[in-house]
């Protein structure tokens, strides 16, 4: 057997209450010809959802063909109930890491529980710094699973198309590069996508922001 040792750290307080630095060391075993029970499961809901967001995908085709506007696919019967399969799927998904740090879980364990939080702060900074040297990108927002980038692509006007067309565009040659380094360089698990564009953004803090957003050419009227 072949491990991976991540190690991370935490703040912790000793019996005086003096704040120190707490280390932990957490073996994961390299993946070979076996494979664990969680990333069997993880494995099967994720493959489950992409199957169901094809269908929406299909479904949406079909719909637009037919002539209807976006409000009235994502008002259609099928459509909200592939959207909700598909939400409900997302949620067993991340509730795989949430019970890991739950004591009264069989499978709790801190030790690893803490390592996916380390390791998903290194790719997310690893993603900055790449954004950062490689495509000149100003980080503007940065969350536990996403990074929020200025592409200095100026959108006054929200019927200019080729400004929005070509900032998404630079959007999609910052996600292909990042993966391809990441399947380069051992994270093959780990694939970014582009997943919305906002002409206008305002933060108000952490979590709380909203703004117009743009996707795969066009532009939604609700703002989020």
């Amino acid at each position: 057997y072949r491990y991976i040792d991540v190690i991370w750290s935490r703040k912790d307080m000793d019996e005086t209450g003096k704040e120190y630095e707490n280390t932990f060391v957490c073996d994961f075993y390299e993946r070979n010809r076996h494979r664990g029970i969680l990333p069997e499961v993880e494995d099967e809901l994720i493959s489950s959802r992409d199957a169901v967001k094809g269908q929406m995908k299909k479904l949406k085709k079909v719909l637009e063909d037919q002539g209807l506007t976006k409000d009235q696919i994502e008002d259609h019967g099928e459509y909200k109930s592939l959207d909700a399969i598909q939400a409900q799927i997302k949620k067993l998904c991340n509730s795989c890491y949430g019970v890991l740090l739950n004591n009264k879980f069989i499978l709790y364990n801190a030790a690893i529980g803490g390592a996916i939080t380390s390791k998903g702060r290194e790719y997310i900074d690893m993603v900055a710094d790449v954004i950062r040297d490689i495509f000149k990108g100003e980080i503007i927002y940065g969350d536990t699973d996403s990074v929020f980038v200025n592409t200095n692509t100026a959108l006054k006007d929200l019927s200019d198309r080729a400004n929005a067309t070509r900032s998404w565009d630079q959007g999609v040659s910052i996600i292909n590069y990042i993966n391809d380094l990441c399947q380069k360089y051992g994270a093959k698990y780990m694939k970014l996508a582009l997943e919305k564009e906002f002409p206008d953004l305002y933060i108000m803090k952490k979590k709380k922001y909203f703004g117009k957003k743009y996707e795969n050419g066009e532009y939604d009227k609700q703002i989020i």
